[in-house]
C-alpha cells in the first residue's frame, strides 16, 4: 500500500507526525476484533480491530 503524497503532506501540515493503520479481518457475517487486556495501563479492555504504526519503507 502506498500512501498518497497528497494525503501525507496535508496530514504534516496539520502537525500528524504518526500514521496508523488498520485492517478489518471478516469472514461469513464474523469479523476479528481484539482486545486489550484489563491490565494494560492504556485503556484497558478497549475493543479494536488490528492496527499499528506505519513506517515509510518499512516491510513486514
Amino acid at each position: 500500500m502506498v500512501l498518497s503524497e497528497e494525503l501525507r503532506t496535508a496530514a504534516e501540515a496539520e502537525g500528524i507526525e504518526k500514521f496508523v493503520v488498520g485492517a478489518v479481518i471478516h469472514d461469513v457475517g464474523c469479523a476479528l476484533v481484539v482486545t486489550r487486556s484489563l491490565s494494560d495501563d492504556f485503556l484497558p479492555g478497549l475493543e479494536e480491530v488490528p492496527s499499528g504504526v506505519w513506517t515509510p519503507g518499512r516491510v513486514s
